[in-house]
């Protein structure tokens, strides 16, 4: 690497901060580091004139707010870019894919054994918690795809358990589960409660891309539930580290934000209605319900929401 080279660092978690490898880099190259509160901010620096001949790293210590590679486009255009790709960004998904193909993405593990160890503990409890049974290829897609990522990492699982119960989960089953059809469910989750009326035509198209209804009942559970224990929250005078911590178990970051946000005109008995719904339609399905209904049982639900 140049040293006029321009370095732009992604990252997802403090415990980058303190990477051997990371200050290695700086040291060797002669950077200095700038550090960020958002991603929108460490674009507009990395496209300044100015700090291209600083030589700068641009660190980005919170989560990546994207689902997609739009944003940082303009970074990859620019000639002197590297994009040292040092987060849990899931190869599955479209802003994974796209890193891949970039020439001056560079892949680095910035985890430590200890930290390897303790999340490979986490996987192995939270696996038992659900009883899943995860092949040893399984748990070390699971482990790349999520990293220290452990709110990811209960989503995934949860996700997985909706739709292989209880059987042995093998690696190769595990790609064609939540790639293609995740951010198309998600949409869905987050019309629950925006887009009520769009409810039933959107879990019309999920089924015709030939998705299974647990699948998507998972996504939407999952997402409900967060909302849930957020009103809960709310409602109970909690701050917002305390929601964060206490209720969602997630680090207190722009996710949290935009979940306070999301609950402001919905109350927690709403929520916790919905929440039991999602349960007893996925239990119905299970045992053999017709799986025509959904999309008119996900609107009747998303009505109460409106």
């Amino acid at each position: 690497m140049e040293v006029s080279d321009m370095l732009y660092v992604i990252a997802g978690d403090d415990t980058f901060r303190k990477s051997e490898k990371i200050a290695a880099i700086i040291k060797e190259g002669d950077y200095e580091r700038f550090n960020v509160v958002s991603l929108e901010d460490a674009i507009r620096d990395a496209l300044s004139p100015g700090l291209f001949s600083k030589k700068a790293m641009v660190f980005e210590g919170k989560e990546i707010p994207y689902k997609d590679s739009k944003p940082l486009e303009p970074v990859v255009n620019s000639e002197n870019a590297v994009i040292l790709d040092i987060t849990s960004v899931d190869g599955r998904t479209k802003l994974g894919k796209w890193l891949n193909k970039q020439k001056c993405v560079e892949r680095i593990n910035a985890l430590n054994q200890f930290q390897e160890d303790k999340i490979k503990a986490e996987l192995a409890m939270r696996s038992l918690k659900l009883g899943l049974d995860l092949s040893i290829h399984a748990k070390q897609y699971l482990l790349e795809a999520v990293g220290p990522d452990i709110g990811r990492m209960q989503r995934e699982l949860e996700l997985i358990k909706a739709y292989f119960g209880d059987g042995q989960v093998l690696a190769t089953e595990l790609p064609t589960l939540v790639p293609d059809y995740a951010q198309t469910s998600y949409q869905l989750a987050t019309a629950l409660t925006e887009f009520p009326k769009t409810v039933y035509e959107r879990t019309q198209s999920l089924i015709d891309l030939g998705i299974h209804p647990l699948q998507i009942l998972a996504t939407l559970i999952n997402r409900i539930e967060k909302l849930m224990l957020t009103a809960i929250g709310i409602e109970s005078g909690l701050a917002r580290e305390q929601i964060a911590e206490e209720l969602l178990h997630l680090p207190n970051n722009g996710r949290v934000f935009y979940l306070i946000k999301d609950v402001e005109y919905l109350s927690a008995k709403q929520l916790q209605q919905a929440f039991v719904e999602l349960c007893g339609l996925t239990h119905r399905l299970k045992r053999g319900t017709q799986t025509e209904r959904l999309p008119l049982e996900l609107a009747l639900i998303a009505s109460k929401l409106a």
